[in-house]
């Protein structure tokens, strides 16, 4: 991943640990579901009806392997750094899972 690939992503994890919910919905489908991995959103990926392999297959399985670990560890962590107004989204994928 470039350094201004990796800056474009950090940008659209800002927004959503921002704005939420509805900053992540307004993302294209391939930056939505690179968020998801990003924040371990598994629940927003099942929201999109895409597995796990689906995301991957979308994201592209390059840009995965690039993915340590400890880079999205080192996201997530950066981002702790500022408010999250994010809820707990586990009913809602609670939800989602039982109308499938």
């Amino acid at each position: 991943m470039s350094t201004a690939e990796l800056a474009h992503l950090m940008r659209k994890v800002r927004d959503v640990r921002a704005g939420g919910h509805d900053a992540w919905r307004v993302q294209s489908t391939g930056e939505k579901l690179a968020v998801a991995v990003v924040l371990d959103r598994a629940d927003w990926i099942v929201e999109m009806d895409y597995t796990l392999a689906e995301a991957i297959d979308r994201i592209g399985l390059a840009w995965m392997r690039s993915q340590s670990r400890n880079t999205r560890l080192l996201l997530r962590n950066f981002l702790d750094l500022l408010p999250s107004p994010l809820p707990d989204s586990r009913k809602r994928a609670a939800s989602h899972l039982a109308r499938s």
